[in-house]
């Protein structure tokens, strides 16, 4: 009787010891959870011990936290390995914007640029950040010194529903509903409200930021609301100066808005052969209605349909 009370104690005693080590072998970074096991040939009990890193539970990308100190998450895992080419192109004398994925053009907004007092710069830039409801703080510039910062949502702030930042104090921001297709701005390309919140939605998905469909509807409803993510990576934005284009026999001339020289016939027969169509080959009434869309353009786009198939293709 004695010998069993002596073993109960004794297996009681070496439980809570296990049970000790266990709790005892927890860090900050790693659980260790420890189990008996008896080794074949003797009574003798060993313990396994089974290591889970709770790092990978703990961390998160510090470069996707939003600006207003919440941490975005999307509802649905990215694709692995996804690659996705995505750019944007503005041609300025056409007032055009448009998103491009992987070769082809999802989507072409209509755009205002800088005014001839600002001229826009040529180039290629990286769309880096997005944010939501962006509140205004005038520039250091001699046009805005009598202006006052405009809170998020404000009906008077000038940036609209949402801005892309293209460095420098370069943007891409909305406020420009009744300004598209003009050349009024001091040197950023501005959108109507819908179609900026329209592309920042292309470029959530293209990237797969990490911004859920909840989130998106919470700062598209919210004006007031300010929220910011980093796009990662950078989407390539080029700005042209292409007032001549082709496509698909379709030739349309815009206002040479900045006054650089380019819509005359020279430029005009070496866009064409860009386009696999030769000026010469044209019957004279298409050549004709060509020199005079040149000279209109002043005042305005002008197209000109060609009556032509061998010599189309497109422009790319």
């Amino acid at each position: 009787m004695e010998k069993r009370i002596f073993r109960t104690q004794y297996l009681s005693i070496l439980t809570v010891a296990v049970l000790f080590t266990v709790l005892f072998n927890f860090t900050a970074t790693t659980v260790k959870a420890q189990t008996p096991k008896q080794s074949a040939g003797n009574n003798k009990i060993e313990l396994t011990t089974f290591a889970f890193d709770t790092d990978s539970l703990l961390k998160f990308d510090a470069d996707k936290v939003l600006s207003t100190g919440v941490s975005a998450t999307s509802d649905k895992p990215a694709a692995a390995n996804e690659t996705r080419e995505v750019k944007i192109v503005v041609n300025l004398p056409a007032y055009t914007l448009s998103f491009i994925e992987n070769g082809k053009v999802i989507k072409t907004f209509p755009v205002a640029i800088a005014s001839p007092r600002y001229v826009e710069t040529l180039g290629t830039r990286q769309a880096s950040q997005l944010i939501w409801n962006p509140s205004w703080t005038p520039p250091d510039s001699p046009w805005a010194r009598n202006e006052k910062p405009t809170a998020p949502g404000a009906a008077n702030n000038p940036l609209g529903r949402a801005k892309i930042r293209l460095g420098g104090n370069y943007l891409i921001h909305g406020g420009g509903d009744k300004s598209v297709g003009h050349a009024v701005s001091h040197g950023c390309i501005r959108m109507r409200n819908d179609d900026v919140l329209e592309l920042v939605r292309l470029i959530v998905a293209a990237r797969q930021l990490p911004i859920s469909e909840k989130q998106l509807l919470k700062v598209e409803t919210n004006r007031t609301q300010q929220f910011g993510i980093k796009i990662d990576p950078a989407v390539t934005v080029e700005i042209e100066y292409r007032p001549l284009t082709v496509e698909n026999g379709k030739v349309e001339i815009h206002p040479d808005v900045y006054h650089h020289g380019t819509n005359n016939i020279d430029n005009l027969k070496e866009t064409l052969v860009s386009a696999g169509i030769h000026y010469e080959k044209l019957s004279m009434e298409e050549q004709l209605s060509l020199v005079r869309a040149l000279r209109d353009s002043k005042t305005g786009r002008q197209t000109v349909e060609l009556g032509i198939e061998d010599q189309v293709s497109s422009l790319k």
